[in-house]
């Protein structure tokens, strides 16, 4: 009957919000956790490029503390 089927689709229409609110929070806490791998990911690298760049910057000054030396040698 009539009632019996707007019954059944109001179960389904139900069902189905309960499943989207469910696969929202499931999308929410992945956006979460990629922001996160995200913004470990991005001070990983910044630290990584901090220390090549004081480690260049040593091996740059060594290296002119080396001409510095041998010239003033000749």
């Amino acid at each position: 009957s009539q009632q019996d089927t707007n019954r059944s689709n109001i179960q389904r229409y139900q069902e189905l919000k309960l499943e989207i609110s469910t696969l929202s929070q499931r999308v929410d806490r992945i956006f979460s956790e990629q922001q996160i791998v995200l913004r470990t990911f991005e001070t990983d690298t910044a630290r990584a490029l901090s220390t090549a760049d004081s480690r260049s910057r040593a091996f740059v000054d060594e290296l002119r503390s080396q001409i510095f030396q041998s010239k003033s040698q000749e």
